[in-house]
């Protein structure tokens, strides 16, 4: 089941995050049996958006 959060950390700074427990092998090489996370940051300005994916 692959699940989703969002969190606002900062006025203007929220966390991303995808958990994927289907995902076998990281980047095809790796076995991961218990799947994989991914997080990325969400940098809000007054008319921008700014997505941090590290």
């Amino acid at each position: 089941m692959i699940r989703f959060l969002t969190r606002k950390i900062a006025d203007n700074l929220h966390l991303l995050r995808l958990d994927d427990d289907q995902v076998r092998y990281f980047e095809g090489l790796w076995e991961v049996p218990e799947g994989i996370t991914y997080n990325a940051y969400l940098l809000v300005l007054h008319d921008k958006y700014v997505l941090i994916d590290t």
